[in-house]
């Protein structure tokens, strides 16, 4: 446990939310907002794991809605350092504006992805490639869409308990043969235990016509379905040997 330690991220997250004060404006661009994610993996067997995400996003910091999404997925451990996925999300949008004028959407995913891991002494690299086809409902209209990412990610162990870790995600867009948006983030992780950690930093969303800041929040955490199972196999063997 690093409980002492989380002392450093909470003034972390005191640094953004002073800065949004200072900087907060009517105009959405130049509001910080807030991200909260909820990201676990959970391991069924020895080579296949369920990952499951939840997303809340504001245009403010923990105010004005802008999204929420849920995801979920079955992954095959392919080897050490290759994991292959397939799944599918939800996401429920509104669009920031003032009043009546707020515009909402929603979206259902089916998506497939691939992730592959280096090492290179202490600094992890992970690459994520993940195709996207979407159908989108705005108005009740609906639009198909079918997107692709990539995602470079660093990160690199300050000590025992803390973390750094940045990434940059590429959007392209096949409906329109154009980039869709990029996202960067740099922030700090804690190691709260083997199974939880916390991190906390800022990311920059940039689309062709707009870019937002955000205070990005994680909570990671891992479960192990395996050893519940053999626990009460165990348990029903020495009841029935009684």
């Amino acid at each position: 446990m690093c409980v002492k330690n989380l002392r450093s991220l909470t003034i972390v997250i005191l640094i953004f939310f002073n800065t949004s004060l200072l900087l907060a404006q009517k105009n959405r661009e130049d509001i910080i907002g807030s991200w909260i994610v909820i990201s676990g993996n959970n391991k069924i067997a020895k080579r296949w794991s369920i990952p499951t995400v939840g997303i809340l996003r504001h245009y403010k910091l923990f105010n004005a809605y802008e999204f929420s999404f849920a995801r979920i997925g079955l992954t095959y451990k392919a080897k050490d350092n290759l994991f292959l996925t397939t799944g599918i999300a939800y996401l429920d949008a509104e669009t920031y504006a003032i009043g009546s004028q707020k515009k909402r959407s929603t979206q259902l995913w089916l998506y497939q992805e691939n992730v592959f891991n280096i090492k290179l002494k202490k600094l992890r690299i992970s690459n994520r490639l993940r195709f996207e086809n979407r159908w989108i409902n705005k108005k009740d209209n609906d639009i198909t869409n079918y997107r692709l990412r990539y995602r470079l990610q660093l990160k690199y162990p300050i000590n025992k308990y803390f973390y750094l870790k940045t990434f940059n995600e590429f959007f392209y867009s096949f409906n329109t043969s154009n980039f869709n948006q990029n996202r960067f983030y740099a922030g700090l992780g804690c190691n709260i235990s083997n199974s939880i950690k916390l991190e906390t930093g800022y990311i920059k969303n940039s689309f062709p016509k707009a870019k937002y800041d955000r205070l990005r929040i994680v909570l990671l955490f891992k479960t192990n379905l395996i050893k519940k199972k053999t626990i009460l196999s165990q348990n029903k063997i020495l009841q029935s040997k009684k």
